[in-house]
């Protein structure tokens, strides 16, 4: 290429280089933008997965907790017909029993129900951290796109 009256001459084979090369690197950022939200996706389903797991997992222990307090409630009406003579002693005791599952099974439910918050809050974070860091990736990729564009079209 010559110089010309203060103007640069650019020859069609660099023109059509350079278009080249910006649909090269345009598909570059397409590839990485779509790489970026597949493995977003990914994550998302990961962490989906594990929550519904989490929360299967709590609703069979709940399940258990329930089916269990149940049977000992139906163990002392049999009983109840059967000690007569300790009815009184045996109902001070069951009663004592059933408050003291309750206590701790509330106390389960809550330590259970604050674990899932926190799975959930954690999970939130995550996804926002993740959306954020595609955010400045495709940020950045953007710029250096915009960065080497200005650069090619600077130098012809």
């Amino acid at each position: 290429s010559g110089v010309a009256g203060g103007e640069v001459l650019v020859t069609r084979s660099e023109v059509e280089e350079a278009d080249a090369e910006i649909r090269t690197l345009g598909g570059k950022v397409g590839e990485v933008e779509l790489h970026n939200e597949y493995q977003l996706r990914l994550k998302d389903m990961v962490c989906s997965e594990r929550l519904r797991q989490m929360q299967e997992s709590n609703a069979v222990l709940f399940k258990q907790e329930v089916e269990r307090a149940e049977r000992l409630e139906e163990e002392v009406e049999e009983n109840t017909d059967k000690y007569q003579s300790v009815l009184a002693e045996t109902r001070v005791q069951n009663q004592k029993q059933i408050q003291d599952m309750e206590e701790r099974f509330q106390e389960k439910l809550r330590k259970k129900i604050e674990a899932y918050q926190h799975m959930v809050q954690k999970h939130t974070e995550r996804m926002e951290a993740i959306e954020g860091a595609r955010r400045r990736m495709t940020a950045e990729k953007s710029a250096a796109y915009a960065r080497e564009e200005g650069e090619l079209a600077g130098d012809y």
